[in-house]
């Protein structure tokens, strides 16, 4: 692997940010662009994090003072960057970001960043005094979800075809594939970080009350192996418990300890319980997801909400933070690297936006497909042209395909429906730019997107733009006459739609 470059991500951001607080708007944007140039998307992304929480008053005032498109268009990639962070890829065997050799001060200020914009001002705060601060990452998983096995436990395992009465992706002993993240700054300057990449932010079905096996468990919980106890609270009313997990925000944590061999653990300050107003969510639909359908479904927090070794069989969370025990003494005796450090804030952040998180079907196929009902055949064929490159790029770089590939695939057909494309047949990725053409009969038409953005624009609002033009184009795409709302017959032309990953 080649070596790290050398660059300082907080050192240039703050240099940024001293020409902002200048007034030199226009400079800082220019050099910000400048500094970019060449930089692989992990580093780009903290720069923008960095600048965007460290001078928000100061950009807000270049924005009103009347901006140019080219100002505009970066005030608005600053103002996303303030949104849920994309995880950054990581290679667990080693432990390092694989994406490009970093340095640790290098991965300190990608994770800083993150802290940063998704933490309050107590976790920015303690990061800045030189408290060690835990940031945790979720990738959102059903609370049936599964590891493929003790030798892999950050791989959600699949199906097994050739048992047709159980569906072994269900057996809802969890999944290590959430990460949490030990910060640092020393007094001198030196930056640290400690990650525990086998990690676990969400409760499992083995502590779910419908799961508890007899004339109770039904539908999908009736494939959960190993059932335990039920745990959480009923605040439905339906006399049956609710597992709840942590909502994403900060929390203030204490030392304590945990199970039977009482091993050092993490919970909430009676003070973070005392601020805690809906910082815990409740699955009290039962489906296995935590989301805006569940009722009553958000609560207050207690301090029940550990952060805990788990075991290498399950996740062992009822609602806590757990970590694989290969991971765990590492990563808590760099927590607790500072001798007179007694409380730790917790920042929890998704990893994608709401918005973007899809109900995951219970059979997953090896390849993705896209199945749009009612848009054009064009928009049709240009869909099935750009999953086709996109998954071609992901399986070439080693990645499992995501929601961010699914809008990413959206998003190009989307721009070259924009461009008249007739098809999708080149593709590339660097710089954090997706370029994607079609060459045909010696003649070619491209066009580009930032990666980034690609990732984090729901698919819904790139199909619903492709029947916005599949309107403008073919006004009889239905076979209807004369429709006048183009808006609505975009969401006509999306609904149906299945994505599967």
């Amino acid at each position: 692997m080649a070596n790290p470059i050398d660059f300082n991500i907080r050192g240039s951001a703050d240099d940024i940010v001293r020409l902002l607080n200048e007034g030199q708007g226009a400079a800082a944007l220019l050099q910000l662009q400048q500094l970019r140039e060449g930089k692989s998307l992990v580093v780009q992304e903290a720069m923008d994090r960095y600048v965007v929480s460290l001078a928000p008053e100061q950009l807000q005032r270049l924005r009103s003072s009347g901006a140019d498109p080219l100002t505009a268009s970066v005030l608005d990639r600053l103002d996303a960057a303030k949104g849920t962070p994309r995880m950054p890829a990581q290679d667990k065997s080693v432990g390092g970001m694989d994406e490009v050799p970093l340095t640790t001060a290098q991965r300190h200020d990608v994770y800083a960043s993150m802290v940063y914009t998704r933490g309050n001002d107590a976790a920015r705060a303690a990061l800045a005094r030189g408290d060690r601060v835990i940031l945790g990452m979720r990738e959102e998983n059903s609370t049936l979800a599964t590891m493929q096995s003790r030798e892999a436990p950050s791989v959600p395992r699949q199906d097994d075809p050739a048992t047709s009465a159980v569906d072994e992706s269900l057996a809802g002993r969890g999944v290590y594939n959430d990460r949490l993240v030990v910060l640092w700054q020393g007094e001198n300057g030196e930056r640290g970080v400690a990650e525990a990449n086998r990690a676990n932010t969400e409760p499992t079905a083995i502590y779910d009350e419908h799961a508890r096996p007899g004339d109770g468990q039904a539908g999908a919980y009736r494939h959960v192996s190993g059932w335990r106890k039920a745990e959480g609270d009923d605040v439905n009313g339906d006399d049956i418990r609710d597992l709840g997990r942590l909502r994403e925000g900060t929390v203030e944590m204490k030392r304590t300890t945990h199970g039977t061999d009482n091993h050092t653990a993490f919970r909430p300050t009676e003070a973070a319980v005392t601020n805690g107003a809906g910082q815990v969510q409740r699955d009290t639909n039962a489906d296995g997801r935590f989301d805006s359908t569940d009722v009553n479904g958000t609560q207050d927090l207690n301090d029940t909400f550990k952060i805990h070794r788990g075991s290498r069989g399950a996740t062992d969370s009822a609602g806590c933070q757990t970590i694989h025990p290969d991971d765990y003494d590492s990563v808590m005796a760099a927590a607790q690297g500072k001798a007179d450090q007694r409380s730790w804030q917790y920042v929890l952040t998704e990893t994608q936006p709401a918005s973007q998180r899809m109900q995951a079907p219970e059979h997953q196929p090896n390849q993705p497909a896209l199945h749009p009902t009612e848009l054009s055949p064009q928009s049709r064929s240009l869909l099935q042209d750009s999953l086709t490159q996109v998954q071609r790029v992901a399986q070439e770089r080693g990645q499992t395909w995501d929601t961010g590939m699914t809008n990413t695939a959206c998003a190009v057909a989307c721009g070259a429906r924009e461009a008249g494309m007739d098809g999708v047949n080149l593709l590339n990725v660097k710089d954090g730019l997706i370029r994607f053409g079609h060459r045909a009969d010696g003649r070619l038409i491209d066009g580009a997107i930032d990666a980034r953005l690609a990732a984090n624009t729901p698919s819904g609002e790139s199909l619903l733009r492709m029947a916005e033009l599949d309107i403008a184009r073919e006004p009889n795409v239905r076979g209807e006459p004369g429709l006048t709302n183009p808006t609505a017959m975009g969401r006509e032309a999306v609904h149906g739609l299945e994505l599967r990953m």
